[in-house]
């Protein structure tokens, strides 16, 4: 299994997971798009969509687990508790 990026930054912990069936290509825009929303989050500079989709994540140890969206060209937060059914 390959390695995971991690990142700790303001006493959260960032980590990137990679579908297995990720392109190349995908890999290396997956990497590049974690890498600047790290930099926009310790820089205070991130989108209005990036800061809701973060405000709105459940965090597990001060853990957030992030994943490539190929859609948005753009990492967002993975929830780690899915919603059962009877809780809708």
């Amino acid at each position: 299994m390959p390695t995971r990026p991690r990142a700790t930054t303001l006493g959260y912990r960032f980590k990137l997971l990679f579908p297995r069936d990720l392109s190349e290509g995908e890999y290396d825009q997956s990497l590049t798009a974690f890498l600047d929303f790290l930099r926009a989050f310790h820089a205070q500079d991130m989108t209005a969509a990036q800061r809701s989709r973060l405000e709105s994540t459940r965090t597990v140890g001060k853990t957030i687990l992030l994943v490539y969206d190929v859609s948005l060209q753009d990492v967002r937060p993975l929830d780690p508790l899915p919603k059962r059914a009877d809780d809708a």
